[in-house]
């Protein structure tokens, strides 16, 4: 979550790969009630999302990709969490 943060601080200095995760991430935390029955996801789920997305070896074009397409974001981060 601390990743959400800065984004959201506009003092803060994150590179453009970092800022895309964090809008990739947001977009999957707001889509993730519609898949959970109106739960929001856990710090743990965040944290291991932004994680699998810094790791995936995705260029920032892939990854802006992911804001829109919710099936490859499922895909790849899962509709629930454990």
């Amino acid at each position: 979550m601390g990743l959400l943060r800065k984004v959201f601080n506009r003092e803060s200095k994150l590179s453009e790969k970092d800022t895309i995760i964090a809008h990739v991430v947001a977009t999957h935390a707001a889509w993730y009630p519609a898949h959970n029955a109106g739960r929001q996801p856990p710090e743990a789920a965040l944290t291991a999302w932004i994680r699998k997305l810094a790791i995936s070896g995705l260029d920032e074009s892939e990854l802006i990709l992911l804001v829109a397409d919710h099936k490859a974001r499922n895909n790849l981060l899962g509709k629930t969490w454990p």
